[in-house]
């Protein structure tokens, strides 16, 4: 019984940590730039249909993010590049066999529909660098790389419009193939490429792919970054970026995985991890305490929400 009452008191300190950082966050973007933003990120004025998609966001409060790509012929997840150390080379040669002719966009939407899911998060390109969807800045995509040869996102974003399913839009700053992603931040050292090229061209070739993304597929939800907490201190020219977005999207919300959380999301998952092992009870407390925090559940990031699902997975094996 102690054991399973401190597996309850470290979840409710790890819930009320989380609202508390997720107001503090929300007051912090109000009031200062993020690392990498230019005081014009900053003073930006959202439009009022942005502010009606952020509260529609926040009422829609269940969706689904898919994380898809070549790394998947290996049976493996996105950082397979990186943390198996594999080189461009050799990570090329996934392309080629990755020819999902069973993929059904009709079935994917109907399913989170079904669930009761308002949207869908899918990764564009991942850290990887492979674009799964037309790309005309670079070839290296599911188009012109692989024996598929079709436009996977311009489906999912027609049958998500169909069936009023509201789409957005994973994309990744950091990039281990691309040659002008340069100097190399923390991860991607294996990847082999020269130690050389033009950060800025890298960036206007993100840009490129964004005003694609913007562009080709209908109106989107929005776009989630990841990975300029690869290169910190670096001149992400965020102010350029999201400027673009929000030209040629309006309404669409611009969302950025941080340092901090990125971090934390390791320590909770292990802590949690090494918690459970003394109390198999502990998915029936956390149904407890969650019902016990109605109104901030939606305060909740997903890096808690996933240390939570640990727990549940792991008691009930």
């Amino acid at each position: 019984m102690r054991s399973r009452c401190y597996v309850l008191w470290f979840s409710m300190l790890l819930v009320v940590a989380q609202v508390a950082a997720s107001r503090f966050s929300v007051q912090a973007q109000a009031g200062r730039a993020a690392p990498g933003e230019s005081a014009q990120a900053a003073s930006y004025t959202p439009a009022a249909a942005n502010l009606a998609s952020r509260q529609a966001f926040q009422d829609s409060k269940f969706g689904l993010f898919i994380h898809w790509g070549v790394y998947s012929v290996l049976g493996d997840g996105e950082w397979v590049m990186n943390n198996k150390k594999m080189t461009i080379a050799e990570y090329e040669k996934l392309p080629p066999q990755f020819n999902p002719t069973a993929f059904n966009a009709a079935e994917w939407v109907s399913l989170a529909k079904a669930a009761g899911m308002k949207y869908i998060t899918i990764t564009s390109k991942h850290h990887d660098g492979f674009a799964i969807f037309d790309s005309k800045t670079s070839d290296y995509d599911i188009v012109d790389r692989t024996p598929y040869k079709k436009d996977v996102l311009k489906m999912l974003a027609d049958e998500c419009r169909k069936q009023g399913i509201k789409l957005y839009f994973y994309h990744s700053q950091l990039d281990w193939h691309h040659p002008d992603y340069f100097p190399l931040g923390q991860t991607g050292h294996a990847s082999g490429r020269e130690a050389q090229g033009d950060w800025y061209r890298y960036l206007d070739y993100m840009d490129n792919q964004l005003r694609e993304l913007c562009t080709n597929y209908g109106e989107i939800g929005g776009i989630w970054f990841d990975g300029w907490w690869d290169k910190p201190t670096a001149d992400w020219r965020l102010d350029k970026t999201y400027k673009l977005i929000h030209d040629l999207q309006p309404k669409a919300l611009i969302g950025s995985k941080a340092i901090p959380l990125h971090r934390l999301h390791l320590i909770l998952r292990y802590a949690v991890a090494i918690l459970v092992t003394a109390a198999q009870s502990v998915l029936s407390q956390c149904q407890v305490l969650l019902r016990g925090f109605p109104s901030q559940l939606s305060c909740l990031h997903l890096i808690l929400c996933h240390s939570i699902s640990v727990v549940v997975t792991q008691a009930e094996k």
